[in-house]
């Protein structure tokens, strides 16, 4: 069961927009399923759910279904991260070995470095056997040592 709108719903005239933009967009990103919100204060919101969710039995997708994000976390983690900055509870020249020892340079690459991404951290998806077990099973879990291991086997990229 899905949770009801923080808001009040949009006008249906905008409704409607709103729904021609997510099919236009299924169609020409040639996507299976999506999940799009939109909120604006004062004025309305709307969540619509469209398309496949599961290509296995093609379940439609729901608004209350969980999906990875990848690299958009990047935008979360450097939010926090500037947040304990501004209270003084890390500092941006600080060094990477004093949070996760083990990464090849970290004695060297900074805070500010990794949220600039020039840090030179090999990009452990790229790993061959990563790949494969990842690819293999999405949800599988690993341990931060598990990447730190890979990092160990990479030369640094400051490409």
């Amino acid at each position: 069961m899905s949770a009801p709108l923080p808001h009040e719903p949009f006008p249906m005239e905008d409704q409607l927009a709103l729904h021609g933009i997510v099919q236009r967009g299924l169609g020409e990103q040639r996507v299976p399923g999506v999940v799009a919100g939109v909120w604006i204060p004062g004025r309305g919101a709307w969540v619509q759910a469209a398309g496949i969710g599961d290509l296995r039995t093609a379940a439609p997708i729901g608004r209350d279904d969980h999906f990875r994000i990848a690299s958009i976390s990047k935008t979360f983690v450097a939010t926090v991260m500037l947040q304990l900055v501004d209270e003084g509870k890390v500092s941006l020249d600080e060094r990477l070995d004093r949070f996760v020892p083990g990464v090849p340079n970290g004695e060297q690459i900074t805070i500010r470095q990794l949220l600039g991404m020039t840090a030179g951290i090999f990009n452990y998806i790229g790993d061959a056997a990563f790949e494969q077990a990842y690819t293999s099973d999405p949800l599988m879990p690993f341990a931060r040592e598990t990447i730190v291991e890979i990092l160990q086997r990479h030369e640094p990229d400051f490409a």
